[in-house]
């Protein structure tokens, strides 16, 4: 443990730190000042012009912030209910922090009761925030909070000043705020919370355990973003379907008159009619929502051309496919389904096969599917329309990424993977020219408006066209199809596909007026091993932030080094659900046949685990990762191919706990050409410095680059104080190991290959997206091949 004196002076340094930084004006968490750092850390890349939110690697598209009383547990549960929503795979295409979930409720000062830190709002914020361009309060309303908020100090002036903000950043379209019910309050409309927020427009009745808060806070959401002045309009389902239950016999063919073959026809009636239920159930549910919906059967007027209506509604509302055993060979689902991904529309499938598909149809994959379940239709519809508003809500705000849409440089920024329908609608030369035959080329082609004079698709053309879509980058199958495609497209030169991730991380830049195209290849870290150091730091409930949090940005910081052709090495354990797993479960997705992730074991963390631990562990890390036994002299043990004999022999070895602390540190830092630091212990740590401090210092003095992720709190914020700040030396008076510790790391600090802005964008965001962009650039200028 940490003596007493030293941890006495390790909380006058985070004192200071947290001062220092509040007395910049900066909201995020982290570290403050631009930062003079240490001459021989600046390298010879210049600064950008441009201020940080402009200059950013991963632009922040939406804050929600979710606000609770420490009293209300239920809002505890609200919170991690809408953190593992919006931080689903649904919204895993957007770049790490794009859409982000943070918490108000623990006191800023410590004591009970008290306010938590302020929010802060795009109306507001100084030009070095990391503000987000839409920022959402979810304030969850219980028994609690409406006592607190009875008298004037300190909740009521917490939610008054929220209030206040919010309006003019309402009136600006930049911010919303949700009022929730948590489960089991009942709101009395005499109280000062009631008749300050409003109870009709409350999301209520949620369940015990919150699971329906993220779908009704992203309906909320989606529905402000398209209605940002609440003029009633709603976000609209166009119901994609057929009526037709039995295959058009072939030697009709397409004689047969479309309105003859939406009839309920066929020799199997009972098809039929469970058919024309299941589009009654869907119809049901979307009128139990605050959805507008479109069905063909009953609201389109005879007098007009239904078959074009169809498609344009089909290109200005959420789709969803009710995909029956008929669906896919219909002529006008075919054509809706078409005219949807050409316009970019949001799009989800309810899968509803009962037999077979007599085949099926290329133009109705690349889609998120639902599969449907007989026994509980409507628990299937209710996910599959909530997928929809997920993907609504995905596609508003990729199509609202200012910086990227004016930054010039991008050619086509779908809100999907491109596919080739699409990237035919988008390159064809009919498309780009204006030019069209609706006979051959579609009933809406004609209505693409014409290429400007600055599109890169016109005479003009660049030799080479940037794609930017959401993640998971195109898999190499995929990208061959695409750039072969591209050729017979006509498309000129080179076609580069790009993620927001893979786009930042070789060193791509945008800003207003602003392009700067990837500077770093896409594998410039093969070769090169990478070490981890996180854990919690007591920091995180002040900040905003929680164990979560830190879950996410080690999965962003493996999945950026795999992407960029790196290796990670972390010393864990092999507790399920730790950052062990987390990191093993992103190689598995990058596995090319040769293991990308390390984990090192110290003994006593063997010594821990059982024989089951480590046959289970290995079944699922699969070949993608390898693990070792830390011994001595920085040496290790590959545990892979251990046998439970000589597992239970390693077992019964008794070891010295600051002596295997040492093995394991050393055989880390012998391991890996670079550190990335995030969190840790400041106080109640193993050994005589934590862990992060340690293993950063032994980075440093072993000359390799070391990136300190100030923004989570703990040991790694006072290094980034240490080697990046203004205030560095300055929080450096006081004496003890820690100290001394943190004096080396700045003495010794060798150039990392980030200028002083992006350095200082490092030391302080919250963002995984900021920090995992920011450390895989410095490494791919300083050690990339």
């Amino acid at each position: 443990m940490g003596t007493g004196a030293d941890s006495a002076a390790t909380r006058r340094l985070m004192r200071s730190a947290t001062a220092a930084h509040s007395s910049s004006g900066c909201s995020t968490p982290g570290t403050s000042g631009s930062g003079s750092g240490r001459s021989d850390l600046e390298d010879e890349t210049t600064t950008t012009t441009n201020d940080l939110r402009s200059g950013d690697p991963a632009q922040a598209l939406l804050d929600i912030i979710v606000v609770w009383h420490p009293g209300d547990r239920e809002g505890g549960t609200a919170f991690d209910a809408l953190h593992d929503h919006f931080h689903s795979a649904t919204y895993s295409g957007l770049a790490g922090g794009a859409v982000e979930v943070y918490s108000r409720s623990t006191s800023s000062s410590g004591s009970y009761g008290g306010a938590p830190r302020s929010i802060a709002l795009p109306a507001d914020a100084a030009p070095t925030d990391s503000v987000a361009q839409y920022t959402v309060v979810v304030l969850c309303q219980g028994t609690s909070l409406s006592q607190a908020t009875s008298s004037p100090r300190p909740w009521r002036d917490y939610v008054i000043d929220i209030w206040e903000r919010l309006a003019a950043a309402r009136s600006a379209g930049q911010a919303q705020l949700i009022p929730v019910h948590l489960p089991g309050y009942a709101p009395d409309s005499r109280s000062w919370l009631t008749r300050q927020t409003g109870a009709p427009q409350a999301i209520r009745d949620l369940d015990s355990s919150c699971t329906d808060a993220g779908p009704q806070v992203a309906q909320s959401i989606v529905q402000w973003l398209l209605d940002p002045e609440g003029k009633g309009k709603r976000l609209t389902v166009f119901i994609s379907h057929t009526k037709r239950a039995e295959p058009i016999p072939i030697d009709q063919g397409e004689s047969v008159p479309w309105e003859d073959r939406g009839g309920l026809t066929g020799p199997d009636g009972a098809r039929a009619e469970e058919l024309q239920q299941l589009i009654e159930c869907v119809r049901t549910e979307v009128r139990s929502t605050r959805l507008a919906e479109f069905f063909d059967a009953h609201d389109i007027q005879t007098t007009e051309d239904s078959s074009l209506r169809m498609l344009k509604e089909a290109a200005s509302s959420a789709l969803l496919m009710v995909r029956t055993d008929q669906y896919s060979s219909r002529e006008w689902t075919q054509q809706e389904v078409l005219s949807a991904k050409q316009h970019d529309c949001p799009i989800v499938c309810l899968s509803a096969l009962s037999a077979e598909e007599r085949r099926g149809s290329f133009l109705m994959d690349h889609v998120p599917t639902i599969a449907l379940d007989r026994e509980r239709k409507e628990s299937s519809i209710r996910r599959a329309l909530g997928r929809l508003v997920d993907e609504a809500l995905k596609n508003a705000l990729w199509n609202r990424q200012q910086v990227y849409r004016e930054s010039g440089g991008f050619d086509w920024l779908p809100s999907r993977a491109p596919e080739p329908v699409t990237m035919i609608h988008r390159f064809h030369p009919f498309a780009t020219t204006g030019v069209s035959d609706p006979s051959e080329h579609g009933p809406l082609t004609d209505e693409v408006p014409r290429a400007e004079e600055n599109d890169p698709r016109s005479a003009k053309a660049r030799e080479e066209l940037w794609v930017l879509h959401p993640d998971p980058p195109l898999g190499p199958a995929e990208l061959s199809t695409m750039t072969a495609l591209g050729r017979l497209t006509g498309t000129p030169g080179r076609i580069e596909f790009l993620t927001p991730r893979t786009f930042t991380a070789r060193g791509g830049r945008v800003g207003v007026e602003q392009w700067n195209p990837p500077s770093v290849s896409a594998r410039a870290l093969a070769g090169t091993t990478v070490g981890l150091s996180v854990s919690e730091s007591t920091d995180l409930p002040r900040l905003g932030l929680s164990p979560r949090h830190l879950d996410l940005i080690v999965a962003e910081l493996a999945h950026a080094i795999f992407n960029a052709g790196g290796t990670v090495i972390y010393g864990g354990d092999l507790r399920s659900g730790g950052f062990t797993h987390i990191i093993a479960d992103e190689a598995k997705r990058r596995f090319g046949g040769t293991p990308v992730a390390e984990f090192v074991l110290s003994r006593r963390a063997l010594r821990s685990a059982s024989w089951s631990d480590l046959i289970d562990f290995r079944h699922h890390a699969g070949e993608a990762s390898t693990v070792h036994l830390a011994h001595e002299c920085g040496r290790t043990i590959p545990l892979t191919e251990f046998s439970e004999d000589e597992f239970l022999s390693w077992q019964s070895v008794k070891v010295d706990a600051f002596d295997d602390l040492r093995d394991l540190r050393s055989a880390l830092t012998t391991r890996c050409k670079a550190r990335v630091v995030v969190g840790g212990k400041t106080e109640g740590y193993s050994g005589d410095l934590p862990g992060v401090i340690d293993e950063a210092s032994r980075t440093v003095a072993d000359g390799s680059p070391l990136y300190a992720a100030g923004g989570y709190g703990g040991a790694a914020q006072l290094i980034a104080n240490a080697i990046g700040s203004e205030t560095g030396p300055d929080l450096l008076d006081e004496q003890g190991a820690i100290t001394t510790a943190l004096r080396g790391i700045r003495d010794s600090a060798v150039p990392d290959g980030l200028d002083r802005t992006e350095r200082d964008l490092l030391h302080r965001s919250h963002r995984p997206g900021d920090i995992a962009t920011l450390a895989v650039l410095g490494l791919s200028r300083t050690l990339g091949g």
